[in-house]
C-alpha cells in the first residue's frame, strides 16, 4: 500500500479559479487530479519510528486576474497529536514559500491504515494565503482523506469515541 493524501482545498475557489478567462490551476511535483476533482499527493516514505506526521509531495499553483491572485500550496503535512492540522508551503504572489499551518481539522478513522479529516477549519495563515479578504480564520473548507501503510501510520491511539463526535 502507498499512502497518499486527497484533498480539493476548497470547492468554491476552484470554481471561481476555473470561471475566471485567465484562471488556471496546475498540479505540480507528483500531485495528480483525481476523477472526483479533489488532488492527490503522494506519500513521502519516512525511514525510522512514525513521529506523528505524515509527510505528501506535490502542489497546486492557482492563477487569475493577470496574476493578482497567485497562489501556490505545495508538500502538504499531516500531523496528528492532541490537535490534527495540515501544513503547506504557501507561496502568495511571488514571495519566498513558507510552511505554515494551512487548516485543523477533526481526526477520524476511517478504515485499516486510512484516516478523514472532518470539519476542516482554516487558520489565520492559511484564510491569508487563499485570499486574505474573502477568507477568514476557521473558516470552513472541504474535508480531506488519507492513508499510510502500517510502518509510516500515524500513532492516533488519543482518538476515542468521543472525538468522532
Amino acid at each position: 500500500m502507498i499512502g497518499e493524501l486527497l484533498w480539493a482545498v476548497k470547492t468554491s475557489l476552484l470554481g471561481y479559479v476555473a470561471a475566471q478567462a485567465d484562471g488556471t490551476i496546475e498540479v505540480t511535483g507528483g500531485a495528480e487530479r483525481s476523477d472526483d476533482r479533489r488532488f492527490r499527493f503522494p506519500l513521502v516514505p519516512q525511514p525510522g519510528e512514525p513521529t506523528g506526521t505524515l509527510m505528501f509531495r506535490g502542489g497546486i499553483r492557482l492563477h487569475a486576474h493577470g496574476g493578482l491572485m497567485d497562489v501556490t500550496l505545495e508538500d502538504p503535512w499531516i500531523s496528528t497529536g492532541a490537535e490534527s492540522t495540515v501544513s503547506v508551503l504557501a507561496t502568495t504572489g511571488g514571495e519566498d514559500p513558507e510552511r505554515i499551518v494551512l487548516a485543523r481539522f477533526a481526526l477520524l478513522p476511517d478504515g485499516e491504515h486510512a484516516w478523514r479529516g472532518e470539519r476542516v477549519r482554516l487558520t489565520s495563515d492559511g484564510a491569508f494565503a487563499l485570499g486574505g479578504l474573502q477568507y477568514h480564520e476557521h473558516q470552513q473548507v472541504d474535508d480531506l482523506a488519507f492513508s499510510a501503510p502500517a510502518g509510516d501510520a500515524p500513532d492516533t491511539t488519543h482518538l476515542t469515541e468521543k472525538s468522532s463526535r
